[in-house]
């Protein structure tokens, strides 16, 4: 799996954002995946220099990607807060 600062660094690239922009980070997911960031989002926030992290059906902000995980698919979407 894909650590979170990767996914952070990965993302924050591709929306072309600094490692300082504050971000709200949406997700999307099931099963075990929704499970383990419902559990440990605040790590995950904290991680990725998020000021926040939650939960949407749709997860739409200024970057989108999917990634097919053997937990399952998970969306994330960055924005600035």
């Amino acid at each position: 799996y894909p650590t979170a600062p990767c996914v952070r660094d990965a993302l924050r690239k591709a929306a072309d954002f600094d490692v300082t922009d504050r971000i709200v980070v949406l997700w999307q997911g099931e099963g075990e995946l929704a499970q383990a960031l419902t559990t440990h989002g605040d790590w995950v926030a904290r991680e990725t220099l998020a000021i926040e992290l939650r939960s949407d059906a749709d997860p739409a902000g200024e970057h989108r990607e999917q990634f097919e995980l053997d937990a399952g698919l998970l969306t994330l979407a960055i924005g600035r807060s």
